[in-house]
């Protein structure tokens, strides 16, 4: 009489099974992390270069040499900047002066104000998100290299602070990417 069936799987067979599992699972999910990551910096990356053209494109289709007058009162009737139109300098997602450019006076140096106005004046379709949770942020044309500032962000226009205009864009990210530079260095 045998008191064992036979019919099924030994301890030694059960635990050399779960140490193969545990071996290809500790390989695969680095391996998966390492491609999420990668995909989220290829985002940044197609984010920032399109940003950064939308910037100069929007600076070259719209020259400005200086300063607007020191007291400009956004609807007042008076052309401030004496180009023969008046009120251009209003915030109000209007082309007002009918150049086909929405809000440009408001950018002394010919670069946008907010991230909202290359999206009205058709260069970038949407503002997306920082894929790395932090914020964006800008630098001005008249700042030091180094000196970035966060957006206002009102209702998700990503306005610039008070007189100044978006030179260039980055994130405020300090993670670090695969390749060891930090996200905000790019």
């Amino acid at each position: 009489m045998r008191l064992f069936n036979n019919k099924g799987f030994s301890l030694i067979e059960l635990i050399v099974t779960l140490i193969i599992i545990t071996i290809a699972a500790s390989v695969v999910f680095p391996v998966s992390r390492i491609s999420y990551v990668r995909e989220k910096e290829d985002d940044l990356k197609y984010f920032l270069k399109r940003f950064r053209v939308a910037i100069d494109d929007f600076k070259e289709n719209n020259p400005k040499d200086g300063v607007l007058p020191p007291i400009v009162v956004p609807g007042d009737g008076v052309d401030d900047d004496v180009d023969g139109f008046i009120d251009e300098e209003i915030h109000d997602g209007i082309d007002n002066d009918g150049d086909g450019f929405v809000d440009e006076d408001l950018c002394s140096y010919g670069y946008p104000v907010s991230l909202w106005s290359l999206v009205q004046n058709h260069k970038i379709r949407k503002i997306p998100k920082e894929p790395f949770g932090g914020v964006w942020q800008y630098r001005t044309s008249f700042s030091a290299p180094d000196e970035w500032k966060d957006f206002i962000d009102y209702g998700g226009k990503y306005e610039a602070q008070p007189g100044d205009d978006i030179y260039d864009i980055r994130t405020s990210s300090p993670k670090l990417s695969i390749s060891g530079e930090v996200y905000n260095t790019w």
